[in-house]
């Protein structure tokens, strides 16, 4: 499996993106993943799905996974075929829904829509879930990779869902630490339980109008730990021993 990829956030920017636009007529009717991301569309065979970010009662999940087939649209709905493979730890009718392997009508374009559930052991680990595209009455699987750069291939029949419910600082912390001091899951939750501050907020690259709402949240923050201090009721981080501090810029 190449890079894993966090669901409508990109972990990795390429440059130099060659695009290599697969045949879609006048050939065999064969069928592939399409998922790609971020503004240059570089295809991905993962994705990583956490419910941490999501409100408490969020509960289940739908994610979709774009599916493409060669050859001309069909006027009848197709069956595509998918294995799941046995090293999954991820286990149907628990952390996710049977899939419906459809390729409608008139589409040359689909998407492979899968349902996670919010489960209590996603809090203390992952759950992955492999699976692979096979052959089938209706369609071929001729086209087992694709360019995903100068420097890199991406596996088009198979794909793995990396699913968790752990709260985590991500590839993005760094330039958000300057700010918001050292991650804890402490700190983010209640900064999110005081001020509304998103739980993905720090998920994507730092911009200047991400920027502006750090210094916000950052500034509430401070605010706050500093009061409770002046009233003898220092907040400390999980361990009950460090006090809770923000970042450099609001030293």
């Amino acid at each position: 499996m190449k890079k894993l990829f966090y669901l409508g956030m990109v972990l990795t920017m390429a440059l130099g993106c060659k695009k290599e636009p697969l045949l879609t007529y006048d050939t065999d009717d064969n069928i592939y993943f399409n998922y790609k991301v971020g503004p240059l569309e570089i295809p991905s065979d993962s994705l990583i799905y956490s419910f941490a970010y999501s409100d408490v009662n969020v509960q289940e999940a739908t994610i979709g996974i774009p599916l493409a087939v060669t050859g001309l649209p069909n006027e009848n709905d197709r069956t595509f075929e998918l294995e799941i493979d046995p090293s999954s730890t991820a286990k149907e009718g628990v952390h996710y829904d049977a899939f419906t392997t459809i390729v409608h009508a008139g589409k040359v374009r689909d998407t492979l829509k899968i349902r996670l559930h919010r489960t209590p052991d996603l809090a203390s680990g992952r759950k992955t879930l492999y699976f692979r595209l096979k052959p089938n009455a209706s369609f071929k699987t001729n086209i087992p990779i694709g360019i995903g750069n100068s420097r890199d291939t991406t596996q088009l029949l198979r794909f793995m869902i990396v699913t968790t419910d752990i709260l985590e600082a991500g590839p993005n912390w760094s330039d958000y630490q300057y700010y918001l001091g050292d991650f804890s899951v402490k700190k983010m939750k209640l900064m999110n339980e005081l001020f509304q501050m998103p739980l993905d907020l720090w998920t994507v690259p730092l911009t200047t109008a991400i920027t502006t709402d750090v210094i916000y949240y950052g500034s509430l923050m401070s605010r706050y730990l500093t009061d409770q201090e002046l009233q003898g009721n220092t907040i400390f981080e999980a361990d009950g021993i460090t006090p809770m501090k923000m970042g450099f810029h609001f030293q």
